[in-house]
């Protein structure tokens, strides 16, 4: 954004009372509308911390899971058809297990909508947000509806991308009808041209709250610990840990140095009831022994090259980046507006002045 800055005016009288007068009552505005910015920061931060893999039995369990996929990775259609749509459809509820489930977009954040529909990657995730817009902002809770249908969305998307036969209006409307969510309601995100993506898909990407602040702490959390700049996906995390998961089973705790295996392979939604003190009525039958079931999917390549994502590069502005900013023009305007309203007093100073001048010069000479 530009702003114009405003020059001091030149032989103007000031007073230095007024000065101080006008700089104290700014310096408290911007102190004021900052501490607010930041007190709503904290609350989202503290809101977001994640528990322990395994809490104390006198507090009440809570188990959080992460997803992050990419929009042209036949692992994470696997992943979401055969182990996270199951979790959902099991009903567990929702105050003690929440998901966050988000598309990754690699290029990072766009410049402007047409920005975004050039960029092939990104106009597949405004489609993805747009299936998912009612869960946000995460997490969402494990037995909501919006987010069953969010999910059945993403599945049927992704899908129909290895399709030979793609058409993005026409899969869009389709998938909608799937997942029962209102076309209307999807068609107004998705906008034109070809109901790939409008402006209000855009403001859900460049949303910090809806989107990029869960894809930083995300990336954050994988350069602390240690990984490389390419990390394959999904991305599973349940309470921090990051997951090996593939299908319909997960086989591994994940870590920059290698995996470290289970006893044994184990679907996600056995993990979550297992994390959970007592168990839920939904979680009494659930063992885990992998079922098979049919595979929604293309074969992928062995190598899966759209499998893997690079956290090096990542161009999102995180949530204290932008409150540094908000801050910093905060104080560009604050010292603006105080330049031009010292000036006018100053102005207004020295025209009574020189008006007092003239009046004596008059009576003199009378």
């Amino acid at each position: 954004m530009e702003h114009a800055f405003l020059s001091w005016p030149a032989r103007s009288r000031w007073h230095p009372f007024g000065t101080f007068f006008v700089g104290g009552v700014l310096l408290s505005v911007i102190t004021a509308s900052s501490d607010g910015i930041a007190r709503t920061s904290e609350s989202g931060a503290v809101a977001g911390h994640l528990r322990g893999m395994w809490p104390h039995e006198q507090m009440l369990p809570q188990v959080s899971i992460e997803v992050f996929y990419k929009t042209d990775c036949p692992h994470c259609l696997a992943f979401l058809s055969q182990s996270l749509l199951p979790l959902i459809e099991a009903r567990l509820p929702g105050d003690r297990v929440q998901i966050t489930l988000l598309p990754f977009l690699e290029s990072g954040e766009p410049r402007s909508l047409l920005d975004c529909l050039s960029l092939p990657d990104c106009s597949a995730v405004l489609s993805h947000l747009c299936g998912l817009q009612s869960s946000l902002p995460p997490p969402a809770p494990a037995d909501s509806l919006a987010l069953l249908r969010g999910v059945r969305f993403a599945t049927c998307k992704l899908a129909a991308t290895f399709e030979s036969s793609s058409d993005g209006a026409h899969n869009a409307e389709h998938c909608a009808r799937e997942a029962s969510l209102p076309w209307d309601e999807m068609y107004a995100c998705l906008g034109e041209p070809r109901a790939q993506g409008g402006e209000q898909a855009f403001g859900i990407l460049v949303t910090p709250e809806d989107y990029s602040t869960s894809v930083h702490r995300v990336v954050k959390r994988f350069q602390d610990a240690g990984y490389s700049k390419t990390i394959g996906m999904p991305w599973v995390f349940l309470n921090g840990q990051h997951l090996a998961c593939g299908g319909a089973s997960c086989t591994a705790f994940r870590t920059p140095h290698g995996d470290v295996a289970f006893g044994q392979p184990s679907s996600l939604l056995h993990l979550a009831c297992s994390a959970l003190r007592p168990r839920p009525a939904a979680c009494l039958n659930i063992t885990p022994q992998v079922q098979d079931t049919p595979a929604q999917t293309v074969r992928p390549t062995p190598e899966c090259e759209n499998c893997v994502a690079d956290v090096g590069s990542l161009k999102f502005e995180s949530q204290q980046q932008q409150l540094r900013h908000i801050k910093a023009v905060q104080i560009v305007l604050a010292v603006t507006v105080g330049a031009v309203i010292v000036g006018t007093l100053g102005r207004a100073l020295g025209h009574c002045t020189c008006h007092r001048v003239v009046s004596n010069a008059e009576i003199n000479m009378e």
